[in-house]
């Protein structure tokens, strides 16, 4: 599983380096990936997958970037919170709190 970190808008190989972090034994598999978009489809915009043919020369390979700045908040973080909820129970839910510091 090859993780990947947003700098500069980009997507890069990586961990989050003041983040959390995926550990390398964890196997993300089409199933899960099919699983969080059916919770998480109809709350979100639809964006676009963008190529750059620059970043691909740099890393030796294609590059696909995921424009998630066409989401409301601007950001993807929408996506992860949305999963996170959707996977408690509702026993968790009825727990949950959330901050946000303003611009």
């Amino acid at each position: 599983m090859v993780l990947e970190r947003r700098t500069h808008n980009l997507l890069v190989l990586g961990s989050i380096p003041s983040g959390p972090t995926i550990p390398s034994d964890v196997t993300i598999s089409l199933s899960d990936i099919e699983r969080a978009r059916s919770l998480t489809a109809k709350h979100l915009h639809r964006t676009p997958m963008l190529t750059s043919r620059t970043l691909g020369e740099r890393i030796g390979a294609q590059a696909f970037l995921k424009a998630e700045s066409f989401q409301r908040t601007g950001s993807f973080k929408p996506r992860g919170a949305l999963f996170a909820v959707a996977s408690l129970t509702d026993e968790q839910r009825t727990a949950i709190e959330t901050w946000s510091k303003p611009k």
